[in-house]
């Protein structure tokens, strides 16, 4: 069972995440601090596997206490818990050696999701900041579609639920739903049927 320290100086949000983590069954939450003062002493004393880390605590931004945990500590991994959808803060945390990067914003389970992820040895990104990112990198034009999303439609087209479309495109049911809520917001539809009726003439252009 993995060890998690959370770190996160927002009393109510703090609690949330202690009830996630303990509700999973499969974590140990083994220490929950309000500040990082004491962090690299409690990973130590604790065996910690995972610390969750608030990027912006009242005592200042956490990047450089991310990389003097992970030369402390290189078998530790990181999540960041952040307010910032900005690349900047993204990459930054990135850089000084965070395992993975979600918003505070994000629902419970895709939250649930990201500790999961990481502890599996992967790197995590928030679903929202990604499907953010691949629209406005996508081609001037507003008609343009960015290939995973188009590949979503398509799905959609075929009647297909959010789980079976993570599914075959084999890609996070988070990650689905907020590419899906992105593509109501570029074509203004409340729901997916809405957004059903418009998919022909959106894959036309």
């Amino acid at each position: 069972m993995a060890r998690i320290v959370l770190v996160d100086d927002h009393p109510v949000f703090r609690q949330g995440l202690e009830s996630l983590i303990d509700l999973s069954g499969e974590h140990e939450l083994v220490a929950s601090l309000e500040d990082k003062d004491t962090l690299s002493h409690t990973i130590e004393t604790t065996k910690a596997d995972l610390v969750v880390l608030d990027l912006s605590l009242k005592s200042g931004m956490s990047f450089d206490e991310i990389a003097r945990l992970k030369r402390s500590h290189p078998a530790l991994l990181v999540l960041v818990l952040s307010m910032h959808d900005e690349p900047e803060f993204i990459t930054r945390a990135l850089e000084s050696g965070a395992d993975g990067y979600a918003l505070k914003q994000d629902a419970f389970e895709d939250l649930d999701f990201a500790i999961r992820s990481v502890l599996r040895g992967g790197r995590f990104v928030s679903p929202t900041i990604l499907a953010y990112q691949e629209v406005h990198a996508a081609a001037p034009s507003d008609t343009d579609v960015p290939d995973r999303q188009r590949e979503i439609l398509v799905c959609l087209e075929r009647g297909l639920s959010n789980k079976q479309i993570a599914s075959e495109l084999g890609i996070a049911l988070p990650t689905v739903k907020n590419h899906l809520t992105v593509l109501f917001k570029k074509y203004q539809v409340q729901n997916r049927t809405m957004l059903a009726r418009k998919i022909p003439e959106i894959l036309r252009n």
